[in-house]
Formats: structure tokens, C-alpha cells, sequence
């Protein structure tokens, strides 16, 4: 069964460690495309490895949502696969994830058109508040008292 994390995905208006932001002006653009992004984890020697190249065997999970708050978009991710469960669950991975997009420019690192591809698990987020927390854990063990079948 599968857990939610959920968390901020990045905030608007402030440039990030790689020198580029998304303006307030695309957090409607950015909420939509983030809405059918995927959740991924890549190698760790290779931060965004897997979301250049789409990789869909390193997929963890989907969006299922996005929202803005304030000056930050922050999201809402089903995590399937069960090693990925496992290992957000035991905390072997850090809390931090990073937006992986596309944009139609970047002019003065403000970028726009963004097409948000997908969330990837990393190490060192381009943004700080980049993080996100277990929302929901699914629980396979939990069997109800009785069980009625009609047929």
C-alpha cells in the first residue's frame, strides 16, 4: 500500500542555488504541469540523471496534488513503489526533494513557460525549503474485524 509525503516543492520569486526562479507570474503554470509530474529518485553521484533522460525506472510515484501557499507551491506525492516506502518509512533518505522543469527561457534567472516534469528525491535541494513529510502511511497489516462478501 502506498504512503503521501507532501511538502513545498520551491518557492516563488527567489533564485535557487543554480542561479534561476520561477516567478510569481508562472505559479499557475508551474501548479498544472506539477499536478501530472512524477516522483522520482536518481543515483546519488547523478542528481537529476534519471529526469534528463525521463528514466521511467527510476519512478517512486506520482503528484497527485499541487497548491500555492503564500510564496510557496507546495505538493502532495503518492510514493508506490515499495523499496521507496520502506526507506522514506525508515528514514534512510533525507527529507528533500527538487522540481525538476523544463522552461521555455530563462531571461535575468527568471524562468518562464515551466513544464514541471517531475519531483526527484535529492540530496541538496536547489531550494532550502524544498523538503516534505510522511502525510499518510498506508498499512497492509490492518485487516478489518469481520469481513461480509455478498453475493
Amino acid at each position: 500500500m502506498a504512503i503521501t509525503i507532501e511538502g513545498t516543492a520551491f518557492p516563488l520569486g527567489e533564485i535557487n542555488k543554480n542561479g534561476w526562479s520561477i516567478p510569481f507570474s508562472e505559479a499557475d503554470n508551474a501548479i498544472s504541469s506539477l499536478k501530472n509530474s512524477v516522483l522520482r529518485i536518481c543515483p546519488r553521484d547523478a542528481p537529476h540523471e534519471c529526469d534528463f533522460s525521463e528514466d521511467p525506472n527510476a519512478e517512486i510515484g506520482r503528484v497527485i496534488d499541487a497548491w500555492r501557499e503564500g510564496s510557496e507551491i507546495k505538493a502532495r506525492a503518492s510514493v508506490t513503489d515499495t523499496v521507496a516506502e520502506r526507506k522514506i518509512q525508515d528514514g534512510t533518505w533525507e527529507n528533500t526533494w527538487s522540481v525538476y522543469s523544463l522552461a521555455n527561457s530563462i531571461d535575468n534567472n527568471w524562468a518562464s513557460g515551466i513544464q514541471a516534469r517531475s519531483l526527484t528525491r535529492v540530496q541538496n535541494p536547489a531550494w532550502e525549503q524544498a523538503t516534505w513529510n510522511i502525510a499518510e502511511e498506508g498499512n497492509n497489516d490492518q485487516m478489518p474485524e469481520k469481513s461480509v462478501c455478498f453475493l
